[in-house]
């Protein structure tokens, strides 16, 4: 099978690069300006335009240009009382590190949904910023499984669960879908499915190949393949988990799903949902209205809601 880029390889440019990276540099908070999420979201439209094997040729391209030249650090810092020390992988992961991550979506997710005791299934983790405040709020006696496909990621998540003695979490090195097998995605950190022979060749499983952990929350954050991590989780849903899923209509679309068909493969109907688009600051009930823009949806089981 190929793989451009294989995990022995992004472990020994890590291991590299952590030696460089002697020096820790605590970051200030610094907003992303409103001129730079305009351009984003132009980008966005306009990659929606463009045939799938073009538009996935550009996102690995336009990846290793704004990776140029960057160097990974270890940076740290202190939200909600927990401190972390966090290796800063590439560009990407730096923007988010610089100018604050989803703060909201974090504080709803420590007040209303997570326990001591949880045990956490997370289906794309990137670099483990969500990860590590979970590990914290889980504890002990709680666990998580952590799955990620993209060879980098996983090596940076393997550093960051070294950095801050972290030992309740499992990695996998694999993408979550709907059945077992393989797939391929971009090159990218922050992949999305692309197409046979379009980027990195990886391992899939589904979350039901872990329901022997009797997971308690589902985290789902996979770049508009909701629906089909959803599909491999039927056995798990029938006991009525916790879910938090970060949506992405667009990307849904272009899977063939849709918001409809992932709130009926929830079993929505047995719960109460929350949700909070991008950009905003507040989170609120979730009463059908449709949703066209990346949004966090919360769902807790009616009785314990």
């Amino acid at each position: 099978m190929q793989r451009r880029h294989g995990s022995s390889q992004a472990s020994a440019w890590l291991a590299h690069q952590i030696d460089l990276c002697r020096r820790i540099r605590p970051v200030a908070y610094s907003p992303v300006s409103p001129a730079l999420q305009s351009v984003s979201t132009l980008t966005k439209r306009i990659g929606r335009l463009l045939p799938d094997s073009l538009r996935v040729a550009i996102r690995n391209q336009r990846f290793r240009l704004r990776n140029r030249g960057f160097e990974p650090y270890v940076g740290e810092q202190e939200h909600f009382g927990e401190h972390f020390r966090f290796y800063v992988g590439d560009r990407v992961s730096e923007s988010w590190f610089k100018s604050g991550w989803d703060w909201t979506e974090i504080e709803f997710l420590k007040d209303n949904v997570v326990e001591k005791g949880d045990v956490i299934l997370e289906a794309g983790a990137h670099h483990g910023e969500l990860m590590l405040f979970l590990s914290r709020w889980v504890g002990p006696e709680g666990h998580i499984t952590t799955f990620d496909p993209v060879p980098l990621n996983t090596d940076v998540i393997a550093t960051n669960l070294k950095l801050n003695g972290v030992e309740n979490v499992t990695l996998v090195r694999a993408a979550v879908g709907s059945e077992a097998g393989r797939t391929w995605i971009t090159e990218e950190s922050n992949a999305q499915i692309s197409g046979p022979g379009q980027g990195i060749e990886v391992d899939v499983v589904t979350l039901d190949d872990y329901a022997h952990l009797k997971p308690t929350l589902l985290k789902i954050d996979v770049e508009g393949f909701e629906a089909a991590v959803l599909k491999g989780a039927q056995t798990i849903l029938e006991t009525r988990p916790k879910l938090h899923i970060e949506l992405h209509p667009n990307p849904l679309k272009r899977f063939g799903s849709s918001l409809k068909e992932v709130l009926q493969l929830l079993g929505s109907e047995q719960y109460n949902l929350w949700y909070r688009l991008k950009g905003e600051d507040n989170v609120r009930p979730y009463n059908g209205e449709p949703i066209e823009s990346e949004a966090h949806l919360f769902a807790l089981p009616k009785e314990s809601a």
